[in-house]
């Protein structure tokens, strides 16, 4: 709720975003010169220096800061979702894949050569970045509360719960307890769908 209420302040005060804005052209806004600062996962970083070299040393990364003096908050660790098809003819290699996909090994060169963030803290103890800005993002995910594992969180994540919350809060629709208990509601209906 904290930080719900620290977003809701933060984009009434600074932004001038419509209020019912996509995050999906983050990037693409950031691009034009006209936005100062947007909240994004590292990866953006290269999508908006590849779409304008120009930009490469005049951005910069900051992890959202904690109310505690000198630590950073908790942010919303995200990413893929890696499954089986039950159709698939060879689930046992699929698995033995997965099982290499995900293993520190393979997540530390996805984070070396890829400028990713792994799949989990230990992976970082063998990252050796040379952009600094990514670093901030490597640092972030130390204090980074992952998705729920569940089978049902891509249904979470492709659906507009979170979004529509947002909306609703900076529009002004609903209270920040109000959206977040409706978003919270919806999700762990989502998640315990067998």
């Amino acid at each position: 709720m904290a930080g719900l209420n620290w977003l809701k302040d933060t984009v009434s005060k600074y932004s001038k975003a419509p209020k019912d804005g996509d995050e999906t052209t983050d990037a693409a806004a950031f691009e034009t010169g006209k936005v100062g600062m947007i909240l994004d996962p590292g990866w953006q970083i290269g999508v908006i220096t590849k779409d304008k070299p120009e930009l490469k040393d005049k951005i910069g990364a900051f992890a959202v800061p904690s109310k505690n003096a000198g630590k950073d908050a908790p942010n919303f660790l995200g990413g893929s979702n890696l499954g089986i098809s039950a159709a698939s003819k060879n689930q046992d290699l699929a698995l033995d894949w997965l099982k290499i996909a995900a293993g520190k090994t393979i997540q530390t060169q996805f984070a070396n050569e890829g400028g990713v963030i792994p799949n989990s803290v230990d992976a970082l103890s063998g990252v050796n970045r040379t952009d600094p800005l990514v670093g901030v993002f490597d640092k972030a995910a130390k204090t980074s509360k992952s998705t729920p594992a569940s089978p049902n969180w891509a249904n979470v994540e492709s659906g507009t719960v979170l979004q529509d919350m947002l909306v609703s809060i900076f529009s002004g629709q609903s209270s920040v307890q109000d959206a977040a208990k409706k978003a919270s509601d919806a999700i762990t209906e989502t998640l315990n769908k067998s």
